[in-house]
C-alpha cells in the first residue's frame, strides 16, 4: 500500500493499481529503448504486474501501532512481504519467465541496503 497522511485520514492507494498505472505509461515508451522491439511484451508485462504480490496484502491493511498509521509497502513486516513478493514473481513467471526476472531483479534493489544477517532476506534472494 502506498500511503499518504493528509491533515486527520490517510490516502491509500494499492500497489497493484500503481502498477496497472506504470503499465499504462510504459504502453507509451517509444521503440529506442527496445531493439528490433524485442521483449517489448516482457517489459510492459513486468512494469504492469511488478505489484502483483501485494494484490493480497493490500487487500486487508494492517496497522502499524508504533507509527500510529496502516503499514505501507515500505516497513511492512518482513516475513509477510518476502512471501506475497516471491508469490507474485510465480504469478507473474507464469505469463513470461524474463518478466518474473525482471520483477524479481525490481524486488531485489529493495533489498541492497540491508546486511547479509537479515536470513529471510538472504533466502528470498537465493
Amino acid at each position: 500500500m502506498i500511503i499518504r497522511e493528509i491533515q486527520d485520514s490517510f490516502v491509500m492507494v494499492t500497489q497493484h493499481d500503481h502498477a496497472l498505472l506504470s503499465g499504462e505509461i510504459a504502453k507509451h515508451f517509444t521503440d529506442p529503448y527496445f531493439v528490433d522491439g524485442a521483449y517489448r511484451a516482457d517489459v510492459e508485462l513486468a512494469i504492469r504486474e511488478h505489484d502483483r504480490g501485494w494484490i493480497r496484502l493490500d487487500d486487508a491493511p494492517i496497522w502499524n501501532d508504533r507509527d500510529a498509521k496502516p503499514f505501507s509497502f515500505m516497513d511492512y513486516p518482513l516475513l509477510p512481504k518476502l512471501t506475497h513478493y516471491r508469490l507474485g514473481i510465480d504469478e507473474v513467471q507464469a505469463q513470461s519467465e524474463y518478466a518474473a526476472l525482471l520483477c524479481s531483479m525490481h524486488y531485489c534493489s529493495f533489498m541492497a541496503g540491508h546486511t547479509p544477517e537479515q536470513t529471510e532476506i538472504v533466502r528470498f534472494m537465493a
